[in-house]
């Protein structure tokens, strides 16, 4: 197993179950919301599907999500 961070999800078998992973809980989405200094701009780095990004995209004016 490689050491460089984020190498994990190369792995064929981590991309095939990732759509198992179970949801956040809706307290990580309060914390991050209670968090945000503002509610103009969201950035997601290291999205992946937008497990996070897309049900916070209604209480930011605008959401980028990004992922290599």
């Amino acid at each position: 197993m490689s050491k460089r961070a984020g190498a994990s999800f190369e792995e064929a078998d981590v991309v095939e179950n990732y759509p198992y992973r179970p949801p956040y809980p809706d307290a990580v989405f309060e914390k991050l919301l209670d968090i945000a200094p503002e509610r103009s701009t969201l950035l997601d780095i290291g999205c992946g599907p937008g497990k996070i990004s897309r049900p916070l995209v209604r209480y930011f004016e605008k959401v980028t999500a990004v992922d290599p």
